[in-house]
């Protein structure tokens, strides 16, 4: 008899991505099955969850993909007002004055 392998819900650029998926949902209780398409670490990942958890999975998956969206407003470069420097939008402070964001 072969086990089912439940719902996809997710399927990761590599397996990078895939464990930190896996982890998410694991930490909310979601059991969680791991199929690389190959051995490579950069091959896709699907993740499968159990039907009875695949709603639950899902918002987890929007959020998580809702947070890494590259058009995300909070993903803009910004201009330090002390110095006018620019600014990526992974710094917390200005990397020539080192003042935090919208400083005065």
């Amino acid at each position: 008899m072969s086990e089912e392998k439940g719902i996809a819900v997710y399927r990761a650029g590599n397996q990078a991505e895939g464990n930190f998926v896996k982890g998410l949902l694991r930490e909310r209780g979601i059991p969680v099955s791991f199929h690389p398409f190959s051995t490579h670490p950069d091959s896709e990942v699907d993740l499968y969850v159990p039907t009875a958890d695949a709603d639950r999975a899902q918002v987890i998956v929007r959020a998580y993909e809702e947070q890494t969206d590259p058009s995300d407003s909070s993903s803009e470069d910004w201009l330090c007002t002390r110095c006018g420097e620019e600014n990526e939008s992974s710094f917390d402070a200005c990397w020539n004055c080192q003042a935090a964001p919208g400083h005065s």
